[in-house]
C-alpha cells in the first residue's frame, strides 16, 4: 500500500525545499517516491491556488503522487470532486454525483512500465492497422503520384480478385506499366505475391528495369541464358523480367520458367498483342505462361479489327471461361468480356481526381500533300517497269508495292532495295528469307522486301544490268548537296519551323518512317540542316535503342528517327510535335505512333503531321489512314472492343480483274516454287465457318505461316496490295 500524508500546511511553508526534505524523509524511511500520496486540502488549495500550482508541478516531477480532497465542505455527500490538469499546468474542479460516478470506469491499469516503450508499442499498433485499412501504402515510399485511373484500375478492378486473370487494354500511353507495377509491389505487401515474372519485348526490358528502379524501389532482375544457365533462379529472389524472343525460342530459358518450375505466382505480359495464332511460338510461350495462378495481359491493340486475334488473347487470359478459336462456335459475333477480364478506357474519358480536369491534351493532327518532283517521279516509274519486265506475274503485284513505296519514301531507301535485289535475286526461296527476316511477323515491311528481293527473275542477267545503270543514276542524284526532295523542305518549313522546331534550340520534335534506310537517310539531312538527331530502328541492337530513348528522355537531341520499331512501349512525351515520312496503311499502327507523344505527363497539345505522297503512298489519296482515323476515332472511342481495320484498298479494281488469270494459273498447276499469287489462291478456303469447327485446314495453317488470311479470294489479295500510281 501507498504511504499517504495529509498535507495542512499553509502556501508559505510548502516552499522550494519542501520536495528536497520530503525525498530525504522517504529515503531514510525506505519508499520510493512513487509510494507516497501526500492528501491536500481544498482549504490549503484554495489560500493560494498560483503559488501552490508551482509547488505541486516541482513535487510531480520527482514522481510523487497527489490527491486533493475537499474535507469537510460537504457539497456533493458520496460523490466525487475532482481537480483535473489540463496538460497546461492549471487545474479545473470536475464535480461528479454519485449517478455519473457509479458510470465512471477503468479504462487501462498503469502497468508501470516505460513511458517510450508504451509509446513504441502504440505506434506500432498504429501502423499496423492504418497499413492494413490503406489503399495505397506502396506509393508512400516512392516519389510515384498515380493518376485517377490507374488507382480504379489497380485498387477497383485487380487486388480485388484474389485469383487474377486479366487483360488489361488502355489506350496508349496511359500508364499501363505504372499500373502492373502497382499491382505487384500491394500484392506483395498483402502477401499473396512473392515470385514474380514479366514477359516484355526485348527492347522495352531496360525500360521495366528503369521504371521499377524510379517508382517502385527497383529489384527487378533480368533473365538471360546466362543466368538459367548458371542456376541463377535458385536465389531467393522476387521479381524477375525476360524478353518474349528469349523466352519462346530458348528451350533452356522456356523449362526454366515454366510456372509449375519456377513457382511464379503471377505472370505480367507485356504487348500481349504480339501473341497472335499466326506468331506460334509467342503463342505457345502464351498458353504455357497462363497455367501461373494469376495472369495479367497488357497491350493497347487488343483487337485490331479481327475478332480472331481478341479471342485469341481472351482465351490467354483464362482458358476455363474463353475457349480457344479453334473451339470456337460463335466467330461471327463479337465477344465482350465483363469488368472481371477486362478493362480498356479511352484517352478522352480519362479525368484527373476532381472528374473534371482531362488527363490528356489536345491533339491536332494535319495532311501535307505534296506531289513528287520530275526527278522523283522518273524513278519511281524506272522502278516499276523494272518489275514488269523482270519479274514473274505471281509475284509483280507485290513486287510494285515495295519498289513504289520506297521510292516514295525516299530515293536513298530505292537506292538500296535495288541493291539487295542485285545481289540476293535467287538466292532462296520469298517465303524462306521472310521468315528468316521475321520469324514472327511483326515486321511486315521487312517481310515482303526479303521476299521481293530473292524472288527469281525472267532474265537474271540482263535484269542485273538493268538494275546496275539504276544504280549508277541514282548515286548520281543522291551524291548531289542540292538533291531535290520535295517532302523535305515542306516538312523543315511548315512541320518544323512553323512549330518553332530549329536548329540548336532545344525544341524536340519525333519523326517516323517505315524504312530504316530512310531513317538512316533522315538523320544525315537533319544532320546538316544543324539539327541533333539520332535513329531508333529495328536494325540497331536493344542496349543502343534503349541508349537513345534515354538521351532523348533527357533533352540530349532534338530529332529522334524511328522506324516502326518504336511504335510501342516507349516514352517520347518530351516532345509535342510527331511527323509522320511514311505513313502506314495500318491505322492501328498508326494510333501506336502517335501514342509515344500523346501520353500522360504530356504538357502541351500535340501535333501529328504528315507530309504525304499524293496518288504514290499506301493509303495516301483523299481517304489515307490519317483522314480515316480523324473520321473513324469518336465513334470507335465509344466502342468497349473493336478497334477500326483499314481498308487497303489501292489497286483493288486492277487485283480483281487479274483474279480469272491467277486461278486458270492456279489451275494449270503453274505460279513457281517460290509462292505468290497463283500459290495463295491455290490454297483459299471458301469454308472459314466448317474449316474452324474441323480445327482448320492445311490453308489455314499455311496462312497463319506466312501472314495471310487463307479464306476468300478477297481476303487473300487484300495482303498484297501495290500503291497506284500517278
Amino acid at each position: 500500500m501507498p504511504l499517504r500524508a495529509n498535507v495542512n500546511m499553509s502556501v508559505r511553508q510548502l516552499d522550494s525545499s519542501f520536495a528536497e526534505e520530503v525525498g530525504e524523509i522517504l529515503r531514510k524511511l525506505r519508499f520510493s517516491p512513487e509510494q507516497l500520496v501526500l492528501e491536500i486540502t481544498e482549504s490549503v488549495f484554495a489560500a493560494d491556488r498560483p503559488g501552490l500550482i508551482d509547488v505541486l508541478v516541482r513535487l510531480r516531477e520527482t514522481g510523487i503522487r497527489i490527491a486533493i480532497h475537499d474535507f469537510g465542505t460537504g457539497e456533493i455527500p458520496q460523490g466525487w470532486q475532482l481537480f483535473v490538469d489540463d496538460g497546461s499546468g492549471s487545474y479545473r474542479k470536475v464535480l461528479l454525483t454519485p449517478e455519473m460516478a457509479d458510470q465512471v470506469a477503468v479504462v487501462a491499469e498503469d502497468g508501470a512500465a516505460e513511458p517510450s516503450v508504451v509509446l513504441a508499442g502504440l505506434w506500432t499498433e498504429w501502423m499496423r492497422a492504418a497499413t492494413l485499412e490503406s489503399k495505397a501504402t506502396t506509393l508512400a515510399t516512392t516519389p510515384l503520384r498515380p493518376y485517377a485511373h490507374q488507382t480504379n484500375a489497380v485498387y477497383g478492378s485487380m487486388l480485388p480478385q484474389p485469383r487474377l486473370r486479366f487483360l488489361l487494354a488502355d489506350e496508349p500511353g496511359t500508364g499501363k506499366t505504372i499500373m502492373a507495377g502497382m499491382y505487384l509491389r500491394e500484392m506483395q505487401r498483402l502477401g499473396f505475391v512473392r515470385k514474380a515474372l514479366v514477359i516484355s519485348p526485348a527492347h522495352l526490358v531496360e525500360k521495366w528495369r528503369a521504371d521499377f528502379a524510379r517508382f517502385f524501389g527497383g529489384g527487378l532482375r533480368r533473365i538471360t541464358a546466362d543466368t538459367v544457365r548458371e542456376g541463377a533462379l535458385a536465389i531467393d529472389h522476387d521479381f524477375w523480367v525476360t524478353s518474349l524472343d528469349l523466352a519462346s525460342v530458348n528451350v533452356q530459358v522456356q523449362e526454366a520458367i515454366r510456372p509449375d518450375r519456377a513457382g511464379w505466382d503471377v505472370v505480367v505480359i507485356d504487348e500481349a498483342h504480339r501473341m497472335t495464332l499466326s506468331a506460334q511460338s509467342y503463342y505457345q510461350l502464351g498458353r504455357l505462361k497462363s497455367s501461373a495462378p494469376r495472369v495479367l495481359l497488357m497491350t493497347a491493340t487488343p483487337h485490331r479489327g479481327k475478332e480472331t486475334l481478341f479471342r485469341g488473347l481472351l482465351h490467354l487470359v483464362d482458358p476455363d471461361v474463353f475457349p480457344s478459336v479453334e473451339q470456337s462456335d460463335d466467330l461471327g459475333r463479337q465477344l465482350k468480356p465483363g469488368s472481371v477480364h477486362f478493362l480498356r478506357r479511352m484517352k478522352e474519358d480519362l479525368v484527373d481526381y476532381d472528374g473534371v480536369t482531362r488527363l490528356f491534351k489536345g491533339r491536332r493532327a494535319r495532311n501535307l500533300s505534296v506531289a513528287l518532283n520530275a526527278t522523283e517521279e522518273a524513278f519511281y516509274q524506272q522502278a516499276l517497269a523494272l518489275v514488269d519486265q523482270y519479274f514473274p506475274p505471281t509475284a509483280v503485284t507485290l513486287a510494285k508495292m515495295v519498289y513504289g513505296k520506297r521510292a516514295a519514301s525516299s530515293l536513298y531507301a530505292l537506292r538500296e532495295t535495288l541493291k539487295r535485289r542485285r545481289d540476293l535475286m535467287g538466292t532462296d526461296s520469298p517465303t524462306h528469307a521472310a521468315m528468316l527476316v521475321d520469324p514472327e511477323f511483326e515486321d511486315e515491311a521487312g517481310r515482303d522486301l526479303a521476299k521481293v528481293v530473292v524472288e527469281q527473275s525472267l532474265s537474271a542477267r540482263a535484269e542485273k544490268e538493268d538494275l546496275k545503270a539504276a544504280i549508277r543514276q541514282l548515286d548520281l542524284v543522291l551524291d548531289k548537296p542540292d538533291l531535290p526532295v520535295s517532302k523535305w523542305p515542306r516538312m523543315v518549313e511548315e512541320c518544323l519551323a512553323a512549330k518553332g522546331i530549329l536548329p540548336g534550340n532545344g525544341m524536340q520534335v519525333v519523326v517516323f518512317t517505315e524504312f530504316a534506310d530512310t531513317a538512316e537517310w533522315l538523320v544525315g539531312q537533319f544532320r546538316a540542316e544543324g539539327y541533333s538527331a539520332e535513329r531508333y530502328s529495328g536494325r540497331d541492337l536493344d542496349p543502343a535503342r534503349e541508349a537513345v530513348r534515354q538521351r532523348f528522355e533527357r533533352r540530349e537531341f532534338q530529332v529522334i528517327v524511328s522506324t516502326d520499331a518504336g511504335n510501342e512501349g516507349i516514352d517520347l512525351q518530351t516532345a509535342h510535335v510527331l511527323v509522320n515520312w511514311d505513313i502506314p496503311w495500318s491505322l492501328v499502327r498508326l494510333e501506336q505512333r502517335m501514342g509515344r507523344i500523346h501520353r500522360v505527363g504530356q504538357t502541351r497539345d500535340v501535333e501529328p503531321l504528315q507530309p504525304r505522297r499524293h496518288g504514290h503512298e499506301g493509303g495516301a489519296g483523299p481517304r489515307g489512314p490519317a483522314d480515316q482515323l480523324r473520321r473513324r476515332r469518336e465513334p470507335a472511342r465509344r466502342e468497349d472492343v473493336r478497334q477500326p481495320e483499314p481498308a487497303r484498298r489501292a489497286g483493288e479494281p486492277r487485283l480483281r480483274a487479274d483474279i480469272g488469270a491467277h486461278l486458270r494459273l492456279a489451275r494449270a498447276g503453274r505460279g513457281g516454287a517460290r509462292g505468290g499469287q497463283g500459290r495463295l489462291v491455290r490454297a483459299a478456303c471458301s469454308g472459314r465457318q466448317a474449316c474452324v469447327r474441323r480445327g482448320g485446314c492445311a490453308a489455314e495453317r499455311r496462312g497463319h505461316r506466312e501472314g495471310y488470311d487463307a479464306h476468300g479470294i478477297s481476303d487473300v489479295f487484300s495482303h498484297l496490295k501495290a500503291p497506284t500510281p500517278g
